[in-house]
């Protein structure tokens, strides 16, 4: 008997009810002149361009930006989480839900609170985003941390969609962040405790299952923004701090025991970023777009690095190209770290794209 090809038997499993949902990845673009789309791409069958339509398409605001967060099997679209709360009729934010493709209204953003959702981690099917909020009712008023929590209610069938989830605020103790700048986050691969980083060189706990926060010492991840576990590596990997697009792991730290020194930081010699400062082609800078080269963990070795190159420097006008790779790591005979054989490459072409935000890429 001819055995089946892997792209049937994979729509096979699809078709499986039994079967655990495939997962996709997600990346969000400010690439048309209404505003924003999230467009669906296959991981085991990259295409050649980006598909339309897209999977959603939102309007954007004409003051601010968007941000995109994945948790769950859901993406939160925060319309503009820096609207001032002196805007009564701010708009709430949105749902798109990844297995029935339907677009909801979401909860309303805590309206007193700047929250940093372009920093967010996941697990248990939450979201977490720390939020600054000036106290004015103290003696010295200041700016207070929290940590803000959204949760699904497990309330359906009501007359606002939005009830079916909701904020938690929680704040957090002053002795920890400090109102520092939160370079670097990681998940411990225990699933409930997360890693945080900061400006002032100090690391931070979090236990998302009881809450305690702990001063971990004065050292700080190699990592800039997000790292992600690799179980096979046994090791935090991510985007390194200043070897600016470079990727780089380091072994997981204590969480319950401080530390004097960081983790080792191993590099990855290869090259996968293409921008290059000294060559012409690359030579406009993305303004105040920080985040356009990022790294997605897609599970089981995989990585999705992403880095969105500006045309010309009127990026808004003439648009970009968003450069996505595929790859694996392992370590070689030598014992240096490498990318695996199989690597995929795709380039798309963006005729718009705002000088505020770059992309985002969601696995789900």
């Amino acid at each position: 008997m001819a055995s089946r090809s892997p792209k049937r038997r994979r729509r096979n499993d699809e078709r499986c009810g039994h079967c655990a949902k495939r997962k996709h990845l997600y990346l969000a673009l400010d690439d048309w002149r209404g505003g924003y789309s999230v467009h669906k791409l296959d991981a085991d069958d990259m295409p050649d361009h980006l598909s339309e339509p897209p999977a959603v398409r939102v309007t954007g605001p004409d003051w601010g930006q968007m941000s995109f967060a994945g948790f769950g099997t859901n993406i939160l679209i925060a319309l503009n989480q820096r609207c001032p709360e002196s805007f009564p009729t701010a708009p709430r934010s949105l749902i798109y839900s990844t297995d029935t493709a339907a677009l909801t209204v979401g909860p309303c953003l805590p309206h007193d609170h700047f929250c940093d959702l372009d920093s967010t981690m996941t697990t248990g099917g939450k979201l977490y985003a720390r939020s600054w909020v000036f106290d004015k009712d103290r003696e010295s008023p200041c700016f207070s941390d929290h940590m803000q929590i959204l949760r699904p209610t497990g309330l359906e069938d009501l007359w606002d969609p939005s009830f079916r989830w909701s904020w938690d605020s929680k704040p957090i103790p002053p002795s920890m962040l400090r109102e520092r700048r939160i370079t670097c986050q990681a998940m411990h691969p225990d699933g409930r405790t997360i890693f945080m980083s900061t400006d002032c060189k100090i690391t931070y706990s979090y236990d998302t299952n009881n809450g305690e926060w702990k001063d971990l010492g004065d050292w700080e991840l190699p990592f800039k923004d997000q790292a992600y576990f690799d179980r096979d590596l046994d090791a935090w990997v991510g985007l390194h701090a200043t070897e600016d697009g470079c990727v780089c792991l380091c072994p997981v730290a204590s969480r319950s025991t401080a530390a004097t020194q960081p983790p080792k930081c191993t590099m990855l010699k290869e090259r996968l970023r293409r921008y290059n400062k000294d060559d012409p082609r690359y030579q406009y800078p993305m303004f105040s777009r920080e985040k356009a080269t990022s790294l997605t963990y897609m599970g089981d070795g995989r990585f999705c690095l992403v880095e969105d190159i500006a045309c010309s420097e009127f990026v808004y006008r003439d648009g970009s190209v968003v450069h996505v790779t595929l790859f694996g790591l392992k370590y070689d005979n030598k014992g240096e770290l490498r990318t695996k054989a199989h690597r995929t490459t795709r380039s798309y072409a963006v005729s718009k794209n705002g000088p505020r935000f770059s992309h985002a890429m969601l696995w789900i």
